[in-house]
């Protein structure tokens, strides 16, 4: 995550990376570094979303993360896509681990998206059935029109009208259709009361 500091009233910024450590697999948990937040802070609400979209649509993800960063950066959503897969790093085993931690799936759903084997057998598969085990939420954003009606998906509701995907939309209308679908993704992540 890059971020910038400046003082008050200060004109340059410095700019800054964070970056979040997680164990593998098998691996004994990391001591705690900082005390654990309170109850009902920002930061013990957070929740994992996984984003699957076709790296031919990788303008929407880009749109997407560039929305949802305001989130992150408050720590009330963790959002993983598979651009966070280091060079030399297990990439499957990393795919089904950030499968398995998902609170909520986020399919950028294109004739890309659903034309991809690898999609369909080793993320909508999976996704589908933990969200029958309701242990994940799936969300999906039409963001070309396709023929999602002949897949799983038409079963889904979408958090968007897929009759007017965002390619059909003004830039502007893209930006307000993403804010609200950030505020559907945040409003996912968030424990349910009783």
């Amino acid at each position: 995550e890059e971020f910038e500091l400046r003082k008050s009233g200060q004109t340059v910024a410095h700019p800054y990376e964070r970056y979040t450590l997680r164990t593998r697999k098998g691996m004994p948990p990391a001591p705690e570094l900082h005390a654990p937040a309170a109850t009902g802070s920002a930061s013990s609400r957070r929740s994992g979303v996984f984003i699957s979209y076709s790296h031919r649509d990788d303008e929407w993800r880009r749109l997407l993360r560039t929305h949802l960063h305001p989130y992150v950066t408050a720590g009330s959503v963790e959002v993983w896509d598979d651009t966070a897969i280091e060079a030399g790093e297990d990439w499957k085993s990393a795919i089904d681990q950030a499968i398995q931690n998902a609170a909520v799936a986020l399919f950028l759903v294109s004739p890309n998206l659903l034309a991809s084997p690898f999609v369909l057998r080793e993320e909508i598969a999976p996704l589908l059935a933990k969200a029958r085990a309701r242990e994940v939420k799936i969300l999906w954003l039409p963001v070309v029109a396709s023929s999602y009606e002949e897949t799983e998906f038409r079963a889904l509701q979408a958090a968007m009208n897929p009759a007017r995907p965002l390619d059909q939309l003004s830039a502007p209308q893209q930006h307000h259709a993403l804010v609200d679908v950030c505020k559907i993704i945040k409003a996912s992540t968030e424990p349910r009361a009783g």
